[in-house]
């Protein structure tokens, strides 16, 4: 079953669970005419908040609910995730753009990223070379062409705290001070890189950009 579809009720199928990347076993697909990113799921109790905010200023008033706090934190994450991704493949030459849903043209072959954050951790800002934030994800690639069915070409787990291979986007020396944004930006750099290697893999790229 498409992750897509379960994204929305957060649910990992244990297969996926325990699955990393699979690539294929060699090229055997047309170079998409388009990349659609969908907007990674949130599921609740992935967003670890600092505990040094959420406070108000005027005494005696309660600060920001948490579980506000974390929803708003979680889609922040989301969009900057998605537009380093975006971003990161159309640098690669695709015409990549984000959707809310799958409504590509039936008439064209599209590759589809889709995933779920599993961990969205803000760190402790307040404290100088403590506490570093992290983001977490895995996500799914999905070819779709006219006239065939749907073929999942990969999933993977990455992590931001994960050292980046070499000539990944954004170098491991980047991340020094607690920032969750800068995190899912990471993170979304990251995927790209994974599937521009699984684009070269498919024939679809020249040499490495």
């Amino acid at each position: 079953m498409p992750l897509r579809r379960l994204a929305l009720s957060t649910v990992l199928p244990l297969g996926l669970a325990a699955c990393a990347a699979m690539p294929p076993s060699g090229p055997h697909s047309s170079r998409p005419d388009i990349v659609l990113v969908l907007p990674f799921a949130v599921p609740d109790r992935v967003v670890a908040l600092d505990p040094s905010f959420g406070f108000s200023l005027r005494r005696g008033a309660p600060g920001v609910p948490q579980r506000r706090r974390a929803a708003s934190v979680g889609r922040a994450a989301a969009f900057q995730l998605s537009l380093a991704l975006t971003e990161r493949l159309r640098a690669f030459g695709f015409d990549t753009a984000r959707s809310a849903a799958v409504n590509g043209d039936p008439d064209r072959k599209t590759l589809i990223v889709t995933g779920f954050f599993d961990r969205i951790d803000e760190g402790r800002r307040r404290r100088v070379g403590a506490g570093p934030s992290e983001v977490a994800a895995r996500f799914q690639v999905e070819y779709q062409a006219p006239g065939v069915p749907p073929r999942q070409l990969m999933t993977e787990r990455l992590d931001s705290a994960q050292a980046p291979p070499p000539g990944a986007a954004i170098p491991a020396s980047a991340r020094r001070v607690a920032d969750v944004n800068a995190d899912a930006r990471r993170l979304g750099a990251m995927i790209a890189d994974a599937i521009a290697d699984l684009a070269r893999r498919e024939n679809w790229l020249g040499p490495a950009q």
